[in-house]
């Protein structure tokens, strides 16, 4: 049954994950950037101030410590801010949603390298998951090579995509720390939404900033925006992140972050009929190798199975 709910989060976690590219697209149509995603958290924040409300007056909550609230603050604002701003800005200077989520698919090759500073053991990578791992970032390649060229990397809208990485990354990392310190002092890892409320707060005030000070929340408001900005706060911001998180408390950050590289081939899929970006020949090789570097990630560190070894 853990298994089968494992595979589930799993693939309910891709497909919105991947949506979320799309979305963000269609939004900044009527927006910059910075006000796009300040109007989206503001009601991520409303939406989970009220569930937390209910939650308090149940007595459903965790203890945070002040550390703690403090851990949770930085990751919000790694894994929301620095991660959504640098990425949906490069969309806003021409970067097609697909080519977006296929460089944010080199995630999981930055945090197989940082995962010691997590202290668990099992986060170690195998030969055969680096072998994976170097599959992923050779479809990633594949895709690129033909429609980016070489200096095109060097530009401020590819610069920010790999800032969006390295923020993402970091913020994996850190969750699944503060997890494990919860558990080998016998404590449960706080409730997901109180988490969840803390990033989302911190990256609100993030997004807020740069928003009054660089666009001014200027925006163009029609129902198509109303809509986008529901979907991408209520089912992108809170539900798939949320899988995300509840998927580091059930298996190592290695293999969540492996699950990246399902996005990019899911992103162009969704990206060609809704927003009518082309398919190329590259993307296409591209999704078969990062497939296979997937199934080599997840096999080999046996993901369905993975909660015992990770809350050890």
């Amino acid at each position: 049954m853990h298994k089968v709910y494992t595979l589930f989060l799993s693939i309910a976690f891709v497909l919105l994950w991947s949506s979320g590219w799309v979305g963000s697209k269609f939004g900044l149509d009527y927006s910059g950037p910075f006000t796009f995603l300040t109007i989206r958290y503001l009601l991520v924040v409303i939406i989970l101030s009220l569930i937390v409300a209910f939650l308090s007056t149940a007595k459903q909550l965790s203890i945070i410590s002040r550390q703690e609230f403090s851990e949770h603050a930085l990751v919000g604002v790694l894994s929301h801010g620095v991660y959504l701003s640098a990425s949906i800005a490069a969309m806003s200077y021409g970067v097609t949603a697909g080519m977006v989520a296929f460089i944010a698919a080199m995630q999981p090759i930055l945090t197989t390298l940082c995962s010691g500073i997590t202290g668990e053991k099992t986060e170690g990578a195998s030969r055969l998951q680096w072998v994976g791992m170097l599959l992923g970032a050779l479809a990633v390649y594949v895709t690129l090579a033909s429609d980016v060229a070489l200096d095109g990397f060097l530009s401020l809208p590819y610069l920010l995509l790999f800032v969006s990485v390295a923020g993402i990354s970091i913020a994996t990392l850190l969750d699944r720390r503060v997890t494990l310190r919860r558990s080998k002092r016998g404590l449960k890892p706080g409730h997901l939404i109180q988490v969840l409320w803390i990033h989302s707060l911190s990256a609100l005030l993030f997004f807020a900033c740069a928003g009054f000070f660089l666009e001014g929340f200027k925006a163009t408001w029609n129902l198509e925006y109303v809509l986008t900005l529901a979907y991408m706060a209520g089912v992108v911001s809170i539900i798939s992140y949320g899988l995300m998180y509840l998927l580091l408390r059930r298996t190592t950050a290695i293999n969540v972050s492996s699950l990246i590289y399902l996005t990019p081939p899911s992103t162009m899929l969704l990206a060609w009929p809704i927003l009518g970006e082309t398919v190329t020949l590259g993307g296409m090789i591209g999704l078969l190798i990062g497939a296979v570097a997937v199934v080599l990630v997840l096999m080999n560190g046996k993901f369905l199975g993975a909660e015992k070894s990770a809350a050890t």
